[in-house]
């Protein structure tokens, strides 16, 4: 098992939603945002999340920390507001491809013990396509006016 990451988009009005099921149920909170239709909603980051946020502040990105939503309801919902996610998006639009991965080192990772742990050479490929899926998932959302819900489960 292990903690997994994801990013979730809201519309504002679905934000409402979230936010008054929240207050009573937390579990219908979450089976809510499970039940909006859309692949284009969700990015999962699986067991990458804490690599990817390494990296990326390695390459001098924005943080991704789970803790730095706008609204931290706790440990495992925050919210980013959307002027929140245009930033993070023009500032991740910042660190190409090429810059994220120019730090990818597989040895220091595990010296820093940077979650899950046991990275290779060969996790280069995983952690590229990641990147730019996150890359794209911010600026579509941005571009949108969406929320974006980070979650670990």
């Amino acid at each position: 098992m292990g903690m997994i990451g994801s990013y979730d988009r809201l519309r504002p009005v679905e934000v409402e939603m979230w936010r008054t099921l929240r207050a009573t149920d937390q579990r219908a909170a979450s089976d809510y945002v499970d039940q909006l239709d859309g692949a284009w909603r969700m990015c999962d980051l699986d067991k990458l999340w804490e690599a990817i946020e390494y990296l990326v502040d390695a390459a001098g990105g924005p943080d991704l920390s789970p803790l730095m939503g706008d609204e931290d309801f706790d440990d495992t919902d925050v919210l980013f507001n959307p002027e929140s996610v245009c930033d993070i998006a023009a500032r991740l639009d910042a660190v190409s491809t090429d810059r994220f991965m120019a730090v990818f080192d597989p040895e220091l990772l595990n010296a820093r013990n940077v979650y899950p742990a046991n990275y290779t050479p060969d996790d280069a490929n995983d952690l590229r396509d990641l990147y730019e899926e996150v890359v794209r998932f911010f600026a579509r959302a941005a571009a949108d006016g969406d929320w974006v819900k980070i979650g670990q489960s």
